[in-house]
């Protein structure tokens, strides 16, 4: 995805798609760009979860 990509939200409840747009348009930020904060912090806690409780955290996420 690049910034000219056009991005939809298949399968997304219409209420949460909308929040999510007006919150991007507030913040004056791209749904790229906000969708890759939320994925870095995603893999983040995942990481650290990974850390503490070892491989086996891993092996059940999958």
């Amino acid at each position: 995805m690049n910034d000219t990509t056009v991005f939809t939200l298949k399968n997304v409840p219409t209420e949460l798609a909308n929040a999510f747009r007006a919150a991007c348009h507030l913040d004056g930020k791209r749904y790229r760009e906000v969708l890759l904060e939320c994925m870095t912090g995603y893999v983040k806690k995942a990481e650290e979860r990974i850390k503490k409780e070892g491989i086996a955290a891993l092996k059940r996420s999958v």
